[in-house]
């Protein structure tokens, strides 16, 4: 473990759709903080690109979170910001749509593997 967390307790935070939202919150995650943010965003249709994008920036910026959870419609639409994302934490994962079949082409996690074992996911 690195250094200085072995006594850290890291959070979970996820951007994905209504339903995904609702039953990762369901299993403990949700949480308001004393200043109003939550750890979660509720994505439809209707959302603003600018803010996806402002809570996907402030989840990577949020030192206290270990895992981000995303849905792949959400890291698609947020793509460039992790491409720029390098740091082990917080650890971004995507999770396939309710509507769709996962991609393991678009999945961050996937190609870091893939890379690293010199392989391809073509």
């Amino acid at each position: 473990m690195a250094a200085g967390l072995q006594n850290k307790r890291l959070g979970v935070a996820a951007i994905a759709d209504p339903d995904t939202i609702t039953g990762l919150c369901l299993g403990g995650i949700g949480e308001r903080r004393a200043d109003g943010s939550t750890n979660v965003l509720a994505v439809t249709l209707e959302t603003a690109q600018a803010t996806v994008e402002a809570a996907m920036e402030r989840m990577l910026a949020d030192e206290s979170l270990g895992i981000i959870v995303l849905s792949q419609a959400v890291a698609g639409r947020v793509r460039h910001l992790l491409t720029r994302h390098t740091a082990t934490l917080p650890t971004v994962l995507t999770l396939p749509d309710k509507g769709s079949s996962y991609e393991p082409l678009q999945d961050p996690i996937m190609a870091r593997v893939s890379q690293l074992l010199g392989g391809s996911l073509d």
